[in-house]
């Protein structure tokens, strides 16, 4: 079934904004939740694509609807890992800035 490419303005806005609540709530490092998804993609893209038949996604184009489900899928995927069960204190490593 072929279906509309997202409004990519949109598509992002949803990523951003599980992302961002992760990082709210303080359930994992976000260093660590990078490299959790990370992982996860790696795992699950050729699964996934193979499925879908040669041609069928762009991969890395959020508007493209079968790479944003397989992207949501990742991302949620990685968040109910980390939500489970969550370490009570944690380390996170933040961006040193050069001046």
């Amino acid at each position: 079934v072929l279906r509309p490419r997202m409004n990519l303005d949109f598509a992002v806005l949803l990523m951003r904004s599980s992302y961002n609540a992760v990082d709210e709530i303080d359930i994992v490092p976000m260093d660590q939740f990078q490299r959790d998804f990370f992982l996860i993609r790696q795992a699950e893209y050729k699964p996934y694509s193979e499925s879908l038949g040669n041609g069928a996604m762009i991969q890395g184009d959020l508007a493209d609807p079968n790479y944003f489900d397989f992207i949501s899928f990742a991302q949620y995927a990685t968040i109910n890992r980390e939500i489970v069960n969550p370490p009570s204190v944690f380390e996170e490593q933040q961006p040193v800035e050069g001046g």
